[in-house]
């Protein structure tokens, strides 16, 4: 908790419940770090967290800034906030089901999945080693190993053991799509959803090939965020993404 600033969050100890040697004791993160105190096996541990509270926000939409991505805050292989929720937005993945998030980067999307469908199971699949080590860091950073498991290959070969999913992001495909697309579309589940960034025009030409003759809907995201400059405020235009959503009838 100290590597996240959290030092002042206020731990309780709650030993043997509801028998004679019952026991509650709170301590600051601090203390207890500290403390050569032992307890019984048979305890339960309720932790108020304080300090940086922007790493667990109790909304939808995780800054930037708090994923480590190995690049200056809010940077680097991520997918950015606003894209981030619309694409989710456009997935609709039902509670207790599986995801795929193919080409997770440093987890972005994946985390943020994860941590507003708790029932659900997500596996986040990546072939960079650089990448990987921050999608590692942000799976304990946002407290989702539970329920995000981390594939190292690329796809479509490290998808091959995963159960059948009801939802895809498919992220990055390493010029791959067409391929990597066919195979998502057999295993998807009857009913659910793909979902597929476009920057570049070469990708969106791409896309409208590979949406041929599939139930599709497209959303371009376009955002543009205050900056200052000297006394004055700016709109500083992020570049704009293309969502194109599959459905599976």
């Amino acid at each position: 908790m100290g590597n996240f600033s959290l030092c002042d969050s206020t731990i309780w100890v709650a030993e043997d419940l509801e028998t004679r040697s019952e026991k509650v004791s709170c301590f600051s993160a601090k203390e207890l770090a500290q403390s050569t105190q032992t307890f019984s096996p048979l305890n339960v541990v309720i932790i108020e967290t304080r300090g940086q509270s922007a790493l667990s926000p109790s909304f939808p939409g995780l800054p930037n800034t708090a994923f480590s991505t190995g690049s200056p805050a809010g940077q680097g292989m991520l997918t950015k906030r606003e894209v981030r929720l619309a694409a989710l937005a456009q997935l609709q993945p039902p509670p207790g089901t599986t995801g795929w998030d193919i080409g997770a980067g440093c987890g972005g999307l994946a985390v943020e999945w994860a941590r507003w469908s708790i029932q659900s199971r997500i596996y986040a699949i990546e072939t960079n080693p650089a990448r990987l080590e921050h999608l590692h860091i942000n799976q304990q950073r946002f407290g989702v190993e539970s329920n995000l498991q981390i594939v190292a290959g690329r796809a479509p070969d490290a998808l091959q053991a995963l159960p059948t999913p009801h939802s895809i992001y498919l992220g990055g495909s390493q010029g791959q799509a067409t391929e990597i697309l066919a195979y998502c579309w057999e295993r998807l589940a009857p009913g659910g959803r793909i979902v597929i960034p476009a920057v570049t025009l070469e990708t969106r030409a791409a896309l409208v090939t590979l949406a041929q003759g599939k139930p599709s809907e497209w959303l371009e995201i376009a955002v543009a965020s205050g900056k200052r400059a000297g006394p004055l405020t700016m709109m500083q235009p992020q570049r704009p993404v293309l969502l194109l959503t599959l459905e599976k009838s």
